[in-house]
């Protein structure tokens, strides 16, 4: 099936649109709930190859991939469910968030509209005004002296401000995985689309990183939620926005910016191989530039 959408101006065909807007879909004639059950299983028996060579057709081969593991999900749990009418709803209930909710929405208006299936939910609008703004250098330095003299808040503080490990990853680390004498964070944990890496120890928190005190295997004791609070209730600013500052600064210093996706979890392909070398020769120009001297 080809999808066309019209010019404004003159009405003419634009074409085949190869990644059509999903919330410009028209829903076809509504179908009995013992209907769609046949239909959602006859994709799961015999249809996800062809649909798998729609959604290439329509979006990149990485998000392909990524939209049928979800569609199959969807598929799964819908089946699972007496109300078939309101599975969609229920499936993206917990989803507050409007980019997760968009994001778990879209393989399923795909499938929709590749098995010809009504579907009344539609996207969210993203308010791009409670995206997150990363801080200043001198807004982060201003927030670490409010908090420096108590090691607990600020080792996770300093910890978001000079790595690009996700804060509520952070709450997760063990005294095993500081290796002070090589200046380094060992960490390699993949789970499903977040990814955790290696990162350097800048030398403003080598202080605050000496386990000789140490009571516990964990490094920190509290969850993420303890350390939230008592950051944004002290310096205004949340976790997220420090990691931000991170990732902006690292690329403002001039590192790499191959060596700054790595660590932030994203894939660089090949040239991890040839870059990993480089790594701490990077991160030296981050770390001159912005020395947290308080």
């Amino acid at each position: 099936m080809i999808y066309r959408k019209k010019s404004i101006e003159d009405g003419k065909s634009l074409g085949r649109d190869l990644n059509p807007r999903p919330s410009a879909y028209e829903a076809p004639t509504p179908k009995a709930p013992e209907d769609i059950r046949a239909i959602l299983l006859l994709f799961l028996n015999s249809k996800r190859d062809d649909f798998f060579r729609y959604l290439s057709q329509k979006v990149n081969p990485k998000l392909a991939s990524r939209y049928m593991k979800e569609a199959v999900k969807y598929t799964e749990y819908a089946l699972a469910q007496t109300d078939l009418d309101n599975a969609v709803a229920l499936y993206l209930k917990k989803y507050e968030n409007p980019n997760s909710y968009n994001n778990k929405l879209k393989p399923i208006i795909h499938l929709y509209r590749f098995l010809g299936l009504p579907l009344q939910v539609r996207l969210k609008k993203v308010n791009h005004d409670n995206l997150i703004i990363a801080p200043s250098y001198e807004q982060v330095v201003a927030g670490f002296r409010q908090i420096k003299d108590n090691i607990d808040i600020a080792r996770f503080y300093l910890l978001c401000s000079t790595t690009l490990l996700r804060p509520q990853f952070i709450v997760t680390l063990a005294w095993s995985n500081i290796d002070l004498e090589n200046k380094v964070i060992n960490v390699r944990v993949d789970k499903k689309t977040k990814h955790y890496r290696s990162q350097i120890i800048h030398k403003a928190l080598i202080p605050y990183l000496t386990p000789s005190t140490a009571t516990t295997t964990q490094i920190f004791t509290h969850c993420y939620d303890y350390y939230q609070k008592k950051i944004r209730h002290s310096t205004g600013l949340n976790p997220s926005q420090l990691r931000d500052f991170a990732y902006n600064a690292m690329l403002k210093a001039g590192m790499n910016s191959l060596l700054v996706e790595w660590p932030m979890g994203h894939s660089i392909g090949m040239a991890v191989h040839y870059l990993a070398d480089n790594v701490k020769e990077e991160y030296v120009k981050f770390e001159s530039l912005y020395p947290f001297v308080t």
